[in-house]
């Protein structure tokens, strides 16, 4: 079963706001969030379960932005997550 790694902030994954909008962040590897946790503004990190299939995966992720009312951004191994927030910046229009 394939897994994911969610920085959290107390009991709930931890949401970032840029120009309006919300997402949490996973990643498929605990270490590049674990070596990032002060910069993300977390506390620990939990691992989700997400199952093998794309469609289980889909239903994983719905439930988690569902849940804390934002998007999910699913991280690249071979970018830092910083970059991956300031290219969000950069690219995403502002909502209001």
């Amino acid at each position: 079963m394939s897994g994911y790694y969610i920085p959290y902030s107390g009991k709930k994954p931890k949401v970032f706001s840029i120009n309006g909008h919300r997402f949490i962040l996973l990643s498929d590897t605990k270490e590049g969030l674990e070596d990032q946790m002060i910069e993300l503004g977390a506390d620990k990190i939990r691992k989700v379960r997400a199952g093998y299939s794309l469609e289980e995966q889909t239903i994983v992720f719905q439930k988690l932005a569902k849940n804390v009312n934002a998007s999910v951004v699913v991280a690249s191994d071979d970018i830092k997550l910083e970059q991956i927030i300031d290219n969000l910046g950069s690219q995403l229009p502002w909502v209001h």
